[in-house]
């Protein structure tokens, strides 16, 4: 995968929680945080995993509950992209 978006971020949360998140467009959501969102620790986890599948990036448990918003989270894989580019 070249190229990592909140769009893409937002599509695998979707999918992890079986459920819609607010329908505003990802950037007006990307600094709100999960919890705010109606994501689960549970669904992050999910997210990680589905993540690592489609983008190779590994998302650490430990490292889950640090990124608690959709931008940290996405600014975390992009990084990690980034340095194995």
């Amino acid at each position: 995968m070249s190229a990592f978006t909140l769009d893409d971020l937002f599509r695998i949360i979707r999918s992890a929680t079986g459920e819609p998140l607010d329908s505003a467009p990802p950037e007006e959501l990307q600094d709100t945080a999960f919890g705010d969102l109606g994501v689960d620790s549970l669904a992050l986890l999910e997210t990680a995993t589905r993540v690592e599948l489609e983008t190779g990036v590994a998302v650490p448990e430990s490292e889950v509950p640090e990124l608690s918003s959709p931008r940290l989270f996405h600014d975390y894989v992009v990084q990690q992209l980034k340095e194995s580019a």
